[in-house]
């Protein structure tokens, strides 16, 4: 995973963005004309984007995936792959001074162009005035949910509420929810959703990018998501969209943002206690046949035919580790088969997902097997941050670092003088150590020196 760090910005706010703090305590609904002219107000100089591209350049050469997206395998069958040269999409890149939304849309278009969910970019929160709040609590959305039923008809299901907000649903799409589509904007209605999925979902899969884009669920769907997961442009979501019934009524309808209070530090604070509160409350309750819900990232319960299920959308329940430790506690309860589903494979955090393989089978081989694309980057990030996660596949050992704080620097110092001949041995106890951790430095990171390589195309790997 990758994951870049917007933070060099020049903030320059307006008087529209004002306009939201009479309302910070409850949501508000507003026009895409309206709410863009507070989003597209934040900006950022010249300077600074420059100097966050040049980072990414930088970072993008680790990625492992580079050259393979630039020389894709030829056609198999039916699917096809995407060419994508990140070295000139990046370039092509808007570098004057403008607004920060803009720039960060444009960097989102070229990560998800990779189709590839674990490839990120985000924009870290230094504060309560942060760029990232100017983004993260808008979202966009659409009066209606999709169903599809068995017979794959689409309906339009009315969504009186958004994120806890009255929303105002046009009386044709109430009056119809029980007629399928027949199309929208002159389309079959499921081209529509599958033409948002190529443009807009990070997944390669077909059916994995039409899962996602209809979902009623997720942020970042067709009907509605988060700006910050998702930064759709001002023109995209201003398009109307003319949907014809079945029985030939129509109706246009339009994208509108909805605005959500910005949490102030206290706020947070109040939440994680509220959180915690819940927690141990539910401690004592006793031991139910399911936890959490389907909405969340992680949910479990014992069916009628006596299996354990357990449903993970995604491996980042850290906030729901609780729920986790009451599925485990109810699946240790009885002596039933557990069957794991992962409904939307929509990542998380690896380690977490290897814990939870791990807890469910104990036995199970759940190493991580990586690859890297050789560069000066990656080299830094190797020998002297992460290196010392990876083990040698020949003998299993932990690799060793050259960074004189290890325990592995102090016992190279102590003993390396016996690889010497007799007389630079017997006087490595008194050798400068300026040359003592020269030597073990290489040493310990010889194996990232003389690595073991594949080319792809002209690259090492």
């Amino acid at each position: 995973m990758i994951t870049l760090i917007l933070v060099l910005i020049t903030l320059s706010f307006g008087r529209k963005c004002y306009y939201y703090i009479p309302y910070q305590s409850e949501p508000l609904v507003d026009t895409i004309d309206s709410a863009f002219e507070c989003i597209e107000e934040p900006t950022i100089s010249k300077d600074n984007k420059n100097l966050v591209i040049n980072r990414l350049k930088r970072y993008l050469e680790s990625y492992v995936y580079k050259d393979i997206l630039k020389n894709p395998p030829n056609q198999i069958g039916t699917y096809h792959y995407d060419k994508v040269d990140i070295d000139k999409e990046i370039n092509k890149i808007n570098l004057d001074e403008g607004s920060v939304y803009e720039f960060y849309s444009q960097i989102q278009k070229l990560f998800i162009s990779a189709k590839d969910p674990l490839l990120s970019f985000a924009i870290l929160q230094k504060n309560e005035i942060s760029i990232r709040n100017y983004i993260a609590y808008f979202y966009y959305f659409l009066p209606f949910n999709i169903m599809i039923d068995k017979e794959k008809h689409m309906y339009l299901i009315p969504k009186y509420y958004y994120k806890n907000a009255k929303i105002d649903v046009p009386s044709e799409i109430e009056n119809n929810k029980n007629n399928y589509v027949k199309s929208i904007n002159g389309d079959d209605p499921f081209e529509l959703i599958r033409s948002f999925g190529i443009a807009f979902s990070s997944f390669k899969s077909p059916h994995a990018q039409f899962t996602n884009s209809k979902s009623s669920n997720l942020d970042n769907s067709f009907t509605q998501g988060k700006l910050l997961l998702l930064p759709l442009s001002k023109e995209y979501l201003r398009i109307p969209l003319t949907i014809q019934w079945e029985n030939g009524e129509s109706v246009v309808v339009r994208y509108s943002i909805l605005k959500l209070p910005t949490p102030t530090l206290h706020d947070m604070v109040q939440d994680k206690n509220l959180l915690k509160t819940k927690e141990i409350d539910s401690d004592i309750d006793d031991l139910k046949n399911e936890y959490g819900n389907l909405n969340n990232d992680i949910y479990c319960k014992v069916s009628g035919n006596n299996i354990n299920t357990l449903v993970i959308k995604r491996f980042n329940v850290f906030n729901n580790m609780q729920v986790l430790q009451n599925c485990v506690e109810l699946f240790d309860s009885n002596d039933y088969p557990i069957q794991v589903i992962l409904p939307e494979n929509d990542g998380g955090n690896q380690i977490l997902g290897i814990w939870i393989q791990k807890l469910l089978a104990p036995n199970y081989d759940a190493d991580l097997i990586s690859s890297a694309r050789k560069s000066d980057n990656t080299e830094e990030i190797i020998t002297k941050e992460g290196g010392i996660d990876y083990v040698d596949p020949k003998t299993c050992m932990e690799r060793m670092l050259g960074d004189i704080k290890t325990k592995e620097m102090a016992s190279c110092l102590r003993t390396a003088g016996e690889y010497f001949p007799y007389l630079i041995r017997k006087s490595w106890p008194y050798l400068p150590l300026i040359f003592k951790e020269s030597y073990c430095t290489r040493k310990l990171e010889e194996w990232y020196r003389k690595p073991t390589t594949i080319k792809y195309g002209n690259v090492k790997h």
